[in-house]
Parts: C-alpha cells; structure tokens; sequence
C-alpha cells in the first residue's frame, strides 16, 4: 500500500503500459489502515490468484 497520490499515479502508468492491473481507492482511507477491511483483503487475494 502507498500513497493515495502515488498509488493513482502508479496505477495509470501500468494501465498505459498494458500491465494487468487493479486499483481500490478508499476516501478517508490513509495510508494503508482503511484499506485493511474483509472486502479489500479479498479483492487483493482475488487479484492475486488470476496472476498465479
């Protein structure tokens, strides 16, 4: 987890570049403690199990 301003920007770039890739944005989320609730766990480990 980064930076909301950092992880957006990252996003884009690997989205412009044809590189698989997922983003979930939290309004008032943090750097990363809002960001650790069962929904967002499981979109990572979705996320996770296409790339494996």
């Amino acid at each position: 987890m980064v930076p909301c301003c950092q992880g957006k920007k990252f996003y884009e770039v690997l989205k412009a570049a044809g590189v698989k890739t997922e983003a979930t944005f939290v309004p008032e989320g943090g750097h990363g403690m809002g960001m650790y609730a069962e929904e967002n766990l499981q979109k990572m480990v979705n996320f996770l199990k296409v790339l494996l």
